[in-house]
């Protein structure tokens, strides 16, 4: 294990500084699985659990944790929530069940989730931010704890002070930022390279992962030479689910794996193999998602699975480049 690529954090845990960030309704049993199999990533950020008024049933969170929990991976549960005593029963039964940690989502931008008033709506109200992760940091004891922030509600420079007292604070192990603001969703930025110099600057020694359009080797690298301490990639591994291992390869001074497209193929036919020996786990519907998302709904790829039918798509394979 090259040590670059891992941190160790205040918490004991080992955890690789390249990680994919969580991807709701992405991250099926069968995506992390593929995932596993071909060695994709070293640990997991699982999409947000949203905890209400109660803890979701021991039942509920043992199959939502599964997959992740299935590679043998450190995993990282994200909670979303507004009640800091829930939120810290269900973190607290998290880590009994096997989580490494938890990590708290302060940044979804989702209009539907900010108007209930939390995920990014909370960078409205930062002391309550500070409220839930003081509650949450008493309940999961030596496990991990992160968060998950955008730079600002409004405007990008509302994070600063935050990011301070977070640092301040000592109750973090990392904390993760997309430099956007919830206001702006995932609208083209300008700036970024302002933006980012601003929130390594304000998060003081307390590890930064850097979030947001990582889509490529460059764009991590860019975003490494500013001092983030690591990256975080989502979207970007939908269009080349190899980038995680390109960007560890960078670091490391290793070749190159596969060129983009071969590592699209590969990982698209993983996915053909894991439904093929579960009897079709993946619906048609799921698998043209995912082949949207990979190649574009405008592709000739895509076009072309679109015109098969369920058997013809089951048993098809690209061959090798």
């Amino acid at each position: 294990m090259n040590k670059e690529l891992f941190f160790k954090l205040p918490s004991g845990l080992v955890f690789p500084r390249i990680i994919p960030g969580p991807m709701e309704g992405v991250m099926t049993d069968s995506f992390c699985t593929a995932a596993h199999r071909l060695e994709l990533c070293s640990g997991w950020i699982t999409p947000y659990i949203r905890i209400t008024t109660n803890v979701p049933r021991d039942a509920k969170l043992k199959a939502f944790m599964s997959p992740f929990n299935n590679s043998g991976l450190p995993v990282i549960v994200q909670l979303m929530g507004v009640d800091a005593d829930v939120m810290a029963a269900a973190a607290e039964r998290l880590v009994q069940l096997g989580a490494s940690g938890i990590n708290l989502n302060f940044a979804c931008p989702s209009n539907q989730v900010v108007r209930s008033g939390t995920g990014g709506a909370l960078l409205r109200t930062t002391d309550k931010i500070m409220g839930i992760t003081k509650c949450l940091k008493k309940a999961v004891g030596t496990a991990s704890l992160s968060v998950k922030l955008r730079s600002g509600f409004n405007e990008w420079r509302e994070c600063g002070d935050l990011l301070a007292a977070l640092s301040d604070s000592e109750m973090l192990d990392f904390v993760a930022v997309h430099f956007r603001t919830v206001r702006e969703l995932y609208r083209k930025i300008d700036n970024t390279k302002e933006r980012m110099a601003f929130i390594v600057e304000n998060c003081g020694d307390l590890p930064l992962i850097g979030s947001g359009d990582i889509f490529s080797v460059d764009d991590a690298d860019e975003i490494l030479k500013k001092g983030c301490a690591g990256v975080m990639a989502a979207r970007g591994l939908l269009k080349d689910p190899f980038l995680i291992r390109r960007i560890e390869n960078l670091i490391d001074n290793n070749p190159v794996l596969f060129t983009k497209e071969q590592g699209c193929r590969i990982f698209f036919n993983t996915l053909l193999d894991i439904s093929q020996e579960r009897s079709r786990c993946i619906k048609k519907s799921k698998l043209l998602e995912y082949a949207g998302m990979i190649w574009g709904r405008s592709s000739d790829t895509f076009q072309n699975f679109c015109q098969m039918d369920d058997k013809d798509l089951e048993d098809f394979r690209f061959p090798p480049l």
